[in-house]
């Protein structure tokens, strides 16, 4: 069992909620480097599918996404239906939520609001093979 203050093997619990929430900062005292907003670098703009201002998309990758498509990871099925450059998702316990997509090079990329996973699929094709997450796969085929 944990004791107050003291993790399972002695460290201290709950220290990121505390130096975290900004009632204990005195804000007569300069604003710490570390809690300046962060300035995207170029290894950033790499890496993240959204640094950029998204671009307007395609005409026929709209129409090619448009409506419905049978999404499925790791054995748990969710519909995705697109509609311009938002994409929303629903699964059969009633859970839901959207996200927005953009082309990049030969890829579509979706990213969701609330979890902030990111997908890959390929620019083309009805019945495709995707990726969550840099790493994770799944199948789409569109209803």
């Amino acid at each position: 069992m944990l004791q107050d203050g003291a993790g399972a093997k002695g460290e201290p619990c709950g220290v990121a909620l505390l130096t975290a929430h900004p009632a204990i900062w005195d804000e007569a005292l300069p604003t710490p480097e570390f809690l300046k907003p962060y300035r995207l670098t170029g290894s950033d703009k790499k890496q993240l599918p959204f640094a950029a201002p998204l671009g307007a998309v395609s005409k026929s990758a709209t129409d090619r996404l448009a409506g419905a498509w049978n999404v499925k990871y790791f054995n748990n099925p969710e519909t995705y239906t697109f509609k311009g450059n938002e994409v929303r998702w629903t699964n059969s316990r009633g859970e839901s939520g959207k996200g927005f997509w953009t082309e990049k090079g030969n890829e579509i990329i979706i990213s969701w609001s609330k979890s902030g996973s990111v997908e890959r699929w390929p620019s083309s094709g009805t019945n495709i093979s995707t990726t969550l997450n840099f790493g994770f796969e799944g199948k789409a085929s569109k209803q």
